[in-house]
């Protein structure tokens, strides 16, 4: 490859120095571009120097070139040799003339032509030369051509006229002609009898409509005048007439093939004719073509469903009985109608170029084969001689040839259209590339390939396939367009081998209906469960509640469809992979694969609106830290020294507001790590290639095309193994012997004596109990060391809440309760508002006196007297002081668990007591699930889009540092509004 490249660039450049010096010798030089001649220019005496490209006359007198090139003598000339390297041409005398070799002169015996030195015949006869041995002399001996032939031009030979045509004599010169009837083709003649029949019976004989020509719509045909089609159509009909000539209804044939099957052509309305004719056995015309499949009364369907006979394995050397290889062969005809010869299908119509030992890989059986690439047409129209017509064949297990049905794709009908009759749908003759049918017509065009099909069925009998079909779809353009094109005319060509599995549909359908209908069942039962926590008896349905309603359903919907995806992938995945014998063939298109591609883009689809939805819930989530802490006592104020109440210190509730707000993006899995990881496995290994539509698990050939549903088993498969390693190690040593993030922040609220409470829903919530055992937790660290000492001992009381050995509780609330709450904060954060509209007036102020102030100037007590206020509420309520709003401390079922039941809430609010995990689900870990199915479905999305998995890395990657930013910040704005902490305090 460097060395073409290099190659490229070298004469690139001399190229380019060529022109340099070129523009500066006709520019400075003043000299004159030399000219050149063209072969057209060189008269009758000259002939065409292609190493001067000029037009040269012959170096010796008398001597023309012939066509090529070679110069010799005139006619009545001879050579004469002057020495043995050089000869000149010497006239015969009169009434002799030069024999064919120019070697010598022969007496004229009959006339002779003074002007041309030749010798002449009466009409009719050639000259044969005739050599007398006693003389030593040649003589130019008329004698009489044979029958329906007449003399060449320079009296040398004879020529024939074939067919029904005769020698004739017109304006001095012979030419093959008809028996006073009309010449149709070369030597067909056609009486006027018969061409005004022909011409009343069909209309419209020598029209071709082209109705795919690149750059116009579905809607524009081109109809062009061909004389190709006339001539040829005129004398195949009328020898195929009677079906005798089997050649002439081989091209009949062929012309109604170059129609693309048009019902309407004058060539298929003839063709027809001839079949219903000549009926033969099975509904096979004799003597004519087998064209239409169907079109004498047989079956199409029937023809469907005909097995090959052969048992197939996947086996490289299949036991005996068994075949690992399509046995196709393909029947060649040129286009007068006679047959070439029979061929086994190898690359007959694969236009892309292929490694030799992969050239024939699609004749594997099972191996689903896909190749796209960019062709230059003029050069595969250039290497062609003419139009060559298959028919396409399987050999069946009693070496008999059934026909392949084939379908082309330019015509509007399809074959899975059950409302139309499907004997005109499938044909069984087609062409590669069409060079001819516009012959003779103003616009030349040319038909051309644009995609290749071949398409198997398995049969219900695993081990078996039924009879392949055929799909092919062309592309028309002007041979002009084609060869103006200075680097070649190029365009997309596809070929492909695709097999169809219809056992394993049932299947698949009836999983999938089972994994809808439990996720519409899950969903409702979320919906149900969210409504018993948010909506109490009485109150109506809202827009929000309906919103709330399809948010549940799409979280328990979207991961059974996943599933369902998951474990249809990963079936393919294990069952076709490496199998001999044959049980599961790759869906390549067809319902089931449409329907797999439609769920995977609802899921992901689904997935990232999940996503988002609990983003924004966890970002409105309200979260209060209740501080415990009483004073020490009374000391003197250092103003009036008047004693004062000793202020608790607030760096307490600080330091554990951070270690909150760092808690919510906390993961247990390394993105970043898993996506390096991730690519390393399936680019760097090349596991990816896994995933090609072959049954060969060991066959990692880069470059390959990948299966959709391979490809997402796969995927997946290497996803969740990093990501499920990671939560494992971190669970079983690290979480375990090293640090515990959550239990550690659980025992630092603890140790500060702060309890925390968080409301995610309505009446919904959680608590963690941190009221300390200690005397007091704002104290030196020899008093913190002593504390924990006694409570390693037992000599403190237990940390639980209310008498109980568990401080995590799920909250269930009464609205009398969540209202009084709601009150408190909202007039707390309207005197937040005003305050900061007066400190924004304030700096208004200062910066117009040109005062700059970096801490506010205004009096917040209002504000701090109101958050103190709310602290006192919630402590006095926990010990249970507030006797409007009792509250009751309640253990549920384990099935109840299971599901999250709401318990029965009547004049009390409930706390269920929970484990360490209790309230994930209000951060980032709570949702690390639900972001790792949405990474793999994004990852999968991505990669079948770009076929490029470290395209896929990058997305996701860049993708969760997105949603990671985005979590962090206005999580932290949430903290900061909710528990009324200054966000400049959150680090």
């Amino acid at each position: 490859m460097l060395k073409k490249q290099f190659n490229s660039y070298f004469l690139e450049g001399k190229l380019f120095l060529y022109v340099f010096f070129l523009l500066i010798t006709c520019i400075y030089g003043q000299k004159e571009y030399p000219s050149f001649d063209l072969p057209s220019e060189c008269s009758a005496s000259e002939y065409f120097d292609y190493s001067s490209l000029t037009c040269r006359a012959c170096e010796i007198n008398n001597a023309i070139p012939d066509e090529n090139g070679i110069c010799s003598c005139k006619f009545g000339y001879y050579i004469n040799h002057v020495i043995s390297s050089f000869y000149t041409c010497t006239a015969c005398d009169i009434n002799y003339s030069s024999t064919a070799d120019r070697k010598n002169c022969m007496k004229c015996t009959y006339g002779y032509n003074e002007e041309q030195k030749s010798c002449t015949c009466p009409v009719g006869h050639y000259i044969v030369e005739e050599y007398d041995v006693n003389e030593n002399s040649y003589y130019a001996v008329c004698k009489e051509c044979p029958e329906n032939s007449y003399p060449s031009e320079d009296l040398s030979s004879c020529i024939y006229c074939t067919g029904d045509t005769k020698p004739a004599l017109i304006k001095g010169k012979y030419q093959c002609s008809c028996y006073d009837n009309i010449l149709v083709n070369n030597d067909y003649c056609i009486d006027e009898d018969s061409m005004y029949i022909i011409g009343r019976e069909f209309s419209g004989i020598s029209r071709i409509t082209y109705n795919d020509i690149v750059g116009t719509d579905d809607k524009t045909s081109i109809t062009v005048e061909s004389d190709f089609i006339q001539q040829n159509f005129i004398e195949a009909f009328m020898k195929c007439d009677d079906g005798e000539n089997q050649t002439a209804c081989q091209m009949l044939g062929n012309l109604c093939v170059l129609q693309l099957y048009d019902e309407n052509s004058p060539a298929c309305i003839a063709y027809k004719e001839a079949a219903k004719k000549n009926v033969g056995k099975s509904d096979r015309p004799n003597n004519v073509p087998y064209l239409f499949h169907g079109l004498l009364g047989g079956s199409v369907s029937e023809l469907l469903n005909t097995k090959m006979g052969y048992h197939f394995s996947y086996a490289d050397n299949p036991i005996s009985g068994y075949n690992n290889t399509l046995p196709l062969i393909v029947a060649k005809y040129d286009f007068n109608g006679t047959f070439v010869r029979y061929e086994k299908l190898t690359d007959q119509f694969q236009l892309c170029s292929e490694e030799a030992n992969r050239s024939f890989l699609f004749t594997r059986v099972g191996t689903n084969y896909k190749k796209k690439c960019t062709v230059n047409i003029a050069d595969e129209i250039d290497k062609l001689d003419t139009t060559y017509f298959y028919d396409i064949f399987v050999v069946d297990s009693n070496n008999a040839l059934l026909p392949v049905p084939v379908f082309i794709k330019n015509n509007e009908i399809e074959y899975f259209n059950s409302a139309v009759n499907p004997i005109q749908k499938y044909y069984r003759r087609i062409f590669f590339f069409d060079v001819i049918s516009s012959q003779g017509s103003g616009s030349h065009i040319i038909r051309y390939p644009k995609q290749f099909q071949i398409k198997v069925t398995q049969d219900i009998t695993v081990d078996e396939f039924l009879i392949p079909y055929v799909t092919i779809e062309y592309e028309e353009e002007y041979m002009t367009n084609i060869y103006d094109e200075e680097d070649g005319y190029f365009t997309k060509y596809k070929f492909e081998v695709n097999y169809i599995s219809t056992s394993s549909e049932t299947t698949f359908f009836i999983a999938m209906v089972f994994m809808l209908t439990l996720g519409f069942m899950l969903g409702c039962l979320k919906a149900y469960l969210w409504t018993e926590r948010n909506i109490v008896s009485g109150e109506g349905i809202g827009l929000k509640c309906l919103f709330k309603w399809i948010t549940e359903w799409i979280k328990a919907l979207y991961p059974c469809i996943f599933l369902f995806l998951l474990g249809t992938s990963i079936f393919y995945l294990i069952f076709f992979k490496n199998q001999d014998a044959i049980y599961v063939v790759v869906p390549v298109q067809g319902a089931l694969y449409i329907l797999f591609k439609v769920f995977f883009i609802v899921t992901f689809g689904l997935s990232l609106i999940s996503i988002l939805t609990r983003l924004i819930e966890q970002c409105r989530v309200s979260v209060f830290f209740i501080d415990w802490e009483k004073s020490r006592g009374k000391l003197y104020s250092p103003t009036n020294e008047e004693l004062i109440t000793a202020p608790v210190s607030v760096w307490r509730t600080f330091f554990v507001a951070n270690q909150w707000n760092n808690l919510q993006t906390f993961r247990k899995v390394n993105i970043k790590f898993s996506i390096i990881l991730m690519v390393f496995l399936l680019e760097g290994l090349n596991l990816r290639y896994i995933a090609a539509p072959h049954p060969k698990i060991g066959d990692l050939k880069a470059h390959e095309p990948t299966s959709i549903f391979l490809l997402f088993g796969l995927n997946c498969l290497c996803w969740f193994s990093i990501c499920c390693v990671q939560m494992f190690i971190r669970w079983a040593i690290y979480g375990r012997y090293y640090k515990n993030r959550m239990l550690q922040f659980i025992d630092l609220l603890s140790l500060s004596n702060i309890s925390l409470i968080i409301f995610d829903e309505n009446y919904h919530g959680f608590y963690v109990h941190g009221r300390s055992v200690h005397p007091y937790a704002d104290t030196d660290i020899v008093d913190i060391a002593h504390n924990l000492s006694k409570e390693a001992t037992d000599l403190l009381p237990k940390r639980g809440f209310q008498n109980t050995n568990n401080i995590l509780f799920e909250v269930y609330m009464t609205p009398e309760f969540k209202n009084v709450y709601e009150n408190m904060f909202s007039n707390i954060q309207e005197k937040v508002l005003n305050s900061k509209k007066r400190q924004s007036l304030t700096k208004r102020f200062n910066h117009h006196q040109n005062q700059s102030h970096g801490m506010p100037s205004f009096d917040e007590d209002h504000v701090l007297n109101a958050y103190k206020g709310m602290n006192k509420f919630f402590c006095l309520w926990l010990e249970k002081n507030i006797k409007d709003h009792p509250f009751s401390i309640e253990e549920r079922t384990f099935v109840k668990n299971i599901f999250g039941t709401t318990p029965p809430i009547k004049d009390a609010t409930v706390f269920i007591e929970k484990s360490s995990s209790a309230f994930n689900n209000v951060i980032y870990e709570g949702i690390e699930w639900s972001l790792l199915i949405f990474y793999s479905l994004l990852f999968n999305f991505v990669d079948m889009f770009f076929d490029d998995c470290i395209t896929a890395a990058i997305v996701v990657t860049v993708v969760d540092v997105l949603l990671l930013a985005i979590r962090k910040h206005f999580g932290e704005l949430n903290i900061s509004r909710t528990s009324l902490i200054d966000w400049k305090f959150l680090i």
